[in-house]
């Protein structure tokens, strides 16, 4: 709810800092969160590792992290965007980007011929909108359930933001500026078969244009994109030290291809006019993770906004200089603006009758360039060619029904997750789901290791014939609740994994060898340095949907939607892995969801 006068940005400098916790106390969550994946023996030897840390190595890096949080508001920030993604070599194409859709996909934007140009001209008038909002800093700063402010620093990164790609380490330029802070871009790229368009949302006045005249502008981009451009925008889909190499050359080939970059990414955004034509939403966000057109796609930008010939839209993101909540608050925010708006257009009804046009960016290419875009389109269609998605939803019962059962409706769909997979595989498996620190300067996320002891308990008890309703409902409750103490414990920055992340970057930043308990197997068997089986994360709890590839080639990434009526799942798994399966974990997922109400509603008889 909006504060009358007050502004988006006006709390940052009063949020407390990002807390660091105590060393005993996140070595001791990391012990408990390894005992379901090892052996007695193993988990000794891991406490003896564990152990020498806390005495040795390990009490002189939590001082130095003291010493850092002093002297930081976020003691984690720049560790964070640089072990977490900017040193990172792997493509940001399939495997560095957050995808999502809007909820009126399924609803009144429907797959319809002909209707490509005129949504993506309101879509592109609401992106500008909000935009506006965050620029005039008129955005509602976001709270806590308890009214506690949260960070909005986020948002400064949401548009006119681009990764630039570096052969070791890349950077984020950001371009974004609030009204009293001085001039910020106002275009936006339009990428059409291979072409590359700069087109004006705004006048020199900085007064938005309607949709009409988007989409006049659109047309004229269409028409003139009938036969194929350069495709300069499928170097973005590269491996980061090959597209560092071969930017580096653009730049030194010719001085008119600086300003191109720069124009690039410098842009509010991103919006693709794609030849696709997917026909449902797990067509959509297969298209969106992997579809065919990476040419007109520019991988490194903050927000890429992808419109299908069949009249559908999805959404690509840079997962770094924000996270996917920001998304989905989006996109909730402007299917309601335009679905409630009851004219043909969105705005102002004019059009301008200057002559003006989109600017074409034409680069200045060579054997070189060329011989990189085939190297670019090879490792994404390999990539591409990996990708398993199913999304679907679960209309039996929704939020409601759970939380009048007594249960946290997240912790009911962490429970569904653990059994489908325990019944699948016949084994728990790490899970990581994010939490949010935003109630602090500059806050991020946190992990909630949500595969506990307790957990595994109730999953074995679902599997014994033996046990009764009463022991599978007892055991179901106490894994719940340990899993709302895990998360709230997180949304407090008092998890383990970023303060491990922390003493793993003081031994790093100061040259000496990796400390022992980032080397035991057993921090690797419970998801530690990437390696979590399960990636899994709250969508809302409204309509749409949304997530990204798993950690692992064998794991799962599980994104739930918990509405009042209903579930909405998105999963990815990868084809290469003959284990896994989308669909077939999302079927696990429904009868998991029909056993759990069982358990509680047979337990009342």
């Amino acid at each position: 709810m909006a504060v009358p006068g007050e502004k988006t940005f006006q709390y940052e400098e009063r949020l407390p800092s990002l807390p660091l916790p105590p060393l005993e106390q996140s070595l001791d969550k990391y012990l408990q969160s390894v005992r379901p994946f090892v052996s007695p023996e193993e988990f000794k030897s891991t406490e003896e590792i564990v152990t020498r840390f806390q005495n040795g190595n390990g009490r002189e890096l939590h001082k130095r992290l003291e010493a850092r949080a002093k002297n930081s508001k976020n003691w984690l920030e720049e560790w964070w965007e640089d072990l977490g993604y900017l040193y990172q070599r792997t493509p940001l194409a399939v495997t560095g980007v957050m995808v999502g859709s809007v909820p009126s996909c399924e609803t009144i934007w429907g797959p319809k011929e002909g209707s490509q140009l005129v949504r993506t001209s309101k879509s592109i008038w609401a992106c500008a909108k909000y935009f506006q909002l965050i620029r005039s800093e008129s955005l509602p700063v976001m709270r806590s359930l308890k009214g506690e402010v949260f960070s909005m620093y986020q948002y400064r990164s949401f548009f006119n933001t681009c990764r630039i790609p570096g052969e070791t380490k890349d950077s984020i330029a950001r371009y974004f500026k609030t009204e009293s802070e001085g001039f910020c871009p106002l275009h936006v790229i339009v990428l059409c078969n291979g072409h590359i368009y700069k087109m004006d949302v705004f006048d020199q006045n900085e007064e938005q244009y309607g949709s009409y005249e988007i989409l006049r502008q659109l047309t004229y981009i269409k028409e003139r994109s009938s036969t194929k451009g350069q495709g300069i925008g499928v170097l973005t889909a590269d491996d980061r030290t090959s597209w560092a190499k071969v930017y580096e050359h653009l730049v030194t080939l010719d001085p008119s291809n600086k300003k191109l970059l720069d124009t690039i990414q410098s842009a509010i955004m991103v919006a693709s006019l794609d030849s696709e034509t997917p026909q449902n939403i797990t067509q959509l966000m297969t298209a969106n993770i992997s579809g065919r057109n990476c040419e007109d796609r520019w991988f490194d930008k903050s927000l890429n906004v992808v419109y299908y010939e069949s009249g559908l839209l999805g959404f690509i993101g840079d997962h770094c200089p924000y996270e996917g909540l920001l998304g989905t608050i989006f996109n909730a925010w402007g299917d309601n603006l335009v679905s409630r708006i009851t004219t043909d257009w969105c705005g102002k009804p004019d059009v301008r009758t200057d002559g003006s046009a989109p600017q074409e960016l034409i680069f200045v290419t060579d054997e070189k360039v060329q011989q990189a875009m085939c190297h670019a389109r090879d490792t994404y269609t390999k990539l591409a060619g990996k990708c398993d998605v199913f999304c679907s939803g679960f209309s039996l019962y929704g939020r409601v029904w759970v939380k009048e059962q007594g249960f946290h409706p997240d912790a009911w769909m962490q429970l569904a997750i653990q059994l489908s997979y325990y019944t699948r595989h016949s084994k728990p498996a790490p899970c990581y789901e994010t939490a949010t620190t935003r109630g602090y300067y500059h806050g991020r996320t946190e992990t909630i290791r949500a595969c506990t002891n307790e957990m595994v308990d109730w999953c074995k008890a679902m599997q014994n014939p033996h046990a009764t309703r009463s022991e599978r409902l007892e055991l179901m409750k106490a894994a719940g609740t340990m899993h709302m103490i895990q998360g709230s414990q997180a949304l407090d920055a008092q998890g383990c994994d970023r303060h491990l992340l922390g003493l793993y970057a003081e031994s790093l930043e100061a040259g000496e060898d990796t400390p022992e308990i980032f080397t035991d197997p057993a921090f690797f068997k419970c998801g530690g340095a990437g390696n979590f089986v399960l990636s899994t994360s709250l969508l809302g709890y409204w309509a749409g949907c949304g997530g990204v590839v798993p950690m692992r080639d064998d794991g799962y990434g599980v994104y739930y939607n918990l509405r009042k009526q209903d579930f909405y799942l998105s999963i990815f798994s990868f084809k290469t892995c003959l284990e896994t399966s989308s669909y077939e974990l999302f079927q696990e997922m429904y009868r998991s969801l029909v056993r759990m109400q069982n358990v509680v509603t047979e337990s009342k008889l």
